[in-house]
Order: C-alpha cells, then structure tokens, then sequence
C-alpha cells in the first residue's frame, strides 16, 4: 500500500515570467517527483478558438494590468475589460452585467461550433 507521503505532488503553476519560473525550481528543489505543469497564457492563445473577453480588476497586485495589457496584444480576436477592482473581480462583475451580455450577444454566433 502506498501512503500519501510517497505519491509525487501535483502542481499546475500560472504564468512563465521570472516568478513562475523561480517556483518551479524551487518545487523542484524540494521534491524532484513533483508533476508540474507550467502554463503560459500568452503562449497558448493562439491554440483557443472564437473571441475571448479577458477581465481584468484595474488595483489587481497579484496580476500586474500590465500582464493584461500583454495578453490582449496577443490575442486575434477578443477584448479587455478593465474593471475598478483588484484579483478577487466577485464585487466588481455584478456592475458590468450589462457589458457582459452585450459582449456574448454580440459575438456568441462567432463562436466555431
């Protein structure tokens, strides 16, 4: 019977700048068995299909806009909506309703099916 202290972690880290990558070598560091899948947004865009909206809180520390403002360059069709918020975007969605529907009205039979 294997115990839960024998099985290799499984970690899924966000983002490819310099803090991703320092977490990873660290995870590895610490446990050479860790199973890490790095993700890195801007690269695979290109892979998602149809228009995408990104939302980002204009006050999020966590996630620079600047990140934001990289992957809607990167993007071939979509938006960015800036939102007066910061990374937990719960309180400030509720406002942009509106601007929500009028984006999926708008570009829902867009969508490849």
């Amino acid at each position: 019977m294997t115990s839960q202290s024998d099985r290799p972690f499984q970690v899924t880290v966000l983002g490819a700048g310099f803090a991703a990558l320092s977490s990873v070598r660290e995870l590895r560091r610490r446990d050479l068995r860790a199973q890490i899948t790095l993700i890195a947004p801007q690269a695979e865009l290109h892979y998602l299909p149809g228009i995408i909206l990104l939302v980002h809180g204009e006050h999020d520390r966590t996630v620079p806009l600047t990140d934001a403002l990289r992957l809607r360059a990167a993007l071939k069709q979509g938006e960015l909506l800036v939102v007066d918020g910061d990374h937990d975007l719960r309180p400030t969605l509720a406002p942009q309703a509106e601007r929500l529907v009028q984006f999926f009205a708008t570009h829902l039979d867009a969508i490849p099916r």
